[in-house]
């Protein structure tokens, strides 16, 4: 008994043991196997001709995919294994594809299914009216019953002094209407007015409550500004601001890519925009080695050239450096101080 006790124990151990290392064999390919990618971009003299496509695979091609931007519209191809992601636009593209043909098999396999259609709506069509004769029109007996409504009513003579009588009261209730119709229109008026007073207390109370917000922001905003530069004046938030500029160039060195090829002619409507991207290339320049070629243009709007990108990104880089981050004790506190500041 004892015996079969610790052999199912030992077979358990052996299937956890297993399954550990197929998580660490998970793990360690996550973060060691780079992500390649590759990139061309393309522009033939303006700037609504960019057309570019970017490649790129992971973990032995088992993710891999293809992003487009070509004619003013994305698509993107991507394929998991066996599984695949198409865009919008292909999927459409695709379904019609295949309706288009589903009906040509459907037409193929049935030549003889129109002919069966017509067969039914022929007979299921009911047969035309004929006029077998023509009847004599009769007169209709609502026209017989007002000729006699108008022969029997005989004639009806009203006396004058009844019409000036009901002249004089339609006169008196013409001047009661009228009265009361200046007392709606004065009660109308003051509730108009009524309404137009609550209406500028109203705005009146809302102007005020936002200057006291207003007032209130400032003054908060002026002790916001006491503590932050307590903050940047502060030796440990300095020390943590220098650290995390020496990590961010670790990491663009890591990102650096294997092979760049650019070739532009390039221009704007204002050359000062020229010359702010020019001068932000001529810093970038001593990272890109002599594989970078750049025209500028500062008396017309134009781009034309191309670009090509190929390199590699592990997860393993930012884990590195976010690692080498929370160690530090003067970035774990500037992090602390950050979150009060901003609560």
């Amino acid at each position: 008994m004892l015996h079969s006790i610790l052999m199912l124990l030992k077979f358990i151990g052996w299937i956890l043991l297993v399954i550990l290392g197929v998580i660490l064999v998970l793990f360690l390919l996550v973060l060691f196997c780079a992500v390649k990618y590759k990139a061309r971009v393309n522009a033939a003299g303006t700037w609504k001709s960019i057309e570019g496509k970017l490649e790129f695979h992971w973990i032995f091609h088992l993710l891999r995919g293809t992003i487009s931007y070509r004619q003013g519209k994305l698509c993107y191809e991507m394929k998991f294994a066996w599984k695949r992601i198409l865009s919008s636009e292909e999927m459409q593209e695709h379904e019609e594809g295949l309706e288009k043909n589903d009906s040509v098999v459907s037409e193929i396999s049935d030549p003889g299914k129109e002919e069966k259609v017509e067969e039914r709506e022929a007979v299921c069509s009911p047969p035309e009216h004929r006029v077998v004769g023509e009847t004599k029109e009769e007169p209709s007996e609502e026209v017989l019953e007002t000729d006699e409504i108008e022969k029997s009513s005989p004639e009806v003579n009203i006396p004058l002094d009844k019409v000036s009588h009901s002249e004089a009261d339609w006169q008196s209730e013409s001047g009661q209407e009228s009265s009361e119709q200046k007392k709606g229109l004065r009660k109308k008026l003051m509730e108009w007015g009524h309404r137009i007073k609550s209406r500028i207390l109203h705005i009146l109370h809302k102007i005020k409550y936002t200057i006291q917000g207003i007032c209130g922001k400032i003054n908060t905003l002026s002790e916001k500004k006491e503590q932050l530069k307590a903050f940047l004046t502060d030796e440990v938030h300095i020390a943590a601001f220098q650290r995390g500029v020496r990590e961010i160039r670790r990491l663009l060195h890591f990102l650096n890519p294997r092979r760049l090829e650019m070739k532009l002619h390039f221009g704007f409507e204002d050359p000062y925009y020229t010359g702010k991207v020019l001068a932000a290339a001529a810093v970038l320049y001593p990272f890109t080695n002599e594989h970078v070629i750049l025209e500028p243009d500062f008396e017309e709007k134009v781009l034309d050239g191309t670009v090509r990108i190929e390199g590699r990104v592990r997860a393993a880089h930012f884990v590195f450096i976010l690692c080498n981050l929370i160690l530090d004790k003067n970035a774990r506190t500037t992090f602390r101080h950050i979150r009060k500041i901003m609560a």
